[in-house]
């Protein structure tokens, strides 16, 4: 497995530490529009040697709870304890990362602790661990409710 160091532009101290790995790519835009959490965990999940597929991730570890419209409003699950919609949905929501901790968690069994750092400085981060990091392009999910 090829690794390099690269500079970046957190700064002098973090450009030292940061490490480059060869993680398989899974391109999302057409069957998972909105499950960036899923295929991140999934590339993550292959890179470190389990045979999965986004699908089986999805299917058998990520609660998905759809959505409800009522009276005019949408109504959806608590998103810190299940995927609001479906990944395969545009118009569907995601969920945080205690969803994909648990199911992390559920995938790779007693072989890896799985912890939610949100908050953690990067600095921290990439100091101690191997990190899932997903972010959305979407205007509508970076808008304040």
């Amino acid at each position: 497995m090829r690794q390099e160091w690269k500079r970046h532009a957190l700064g002098e101290e973090e450009n030292n530490m940061r490490k480059i790995i060869e993680v398989p790519y899974i391109n999302q835009s057409v069957s998972y529009p909105t499950g960036c959490e899923s295929v991140s965990a999934t590339m993550l999940l292959q890179y470190l040697g389990y045979e999965i597929t986004v699908d089986e991730f999805i299917w058998n570890y990520v609660p998905c709870v759809p959505m409800q419209e009522r009276d005019g409003q949408l109504y959806g699950p608590d998103p810190r304890k299940a995927f609001c919609g479906s990944p395969y949905d545009k118009d569907s929501f995601g969920c945080y990362a205690p969803v994909i901790c648990e199911a992390l968690q559920k995938a790779v069994g007693d072989k890896y602790r799985v912890v939610d750092e949100t908050g953690t400085s990067m600095q921290e981060l990439i100091q101690r661990y191997i990190c899932l990091l997903y972010t959305s392009p979407s205007p509508r999910d970076r808008q304040k409710s």
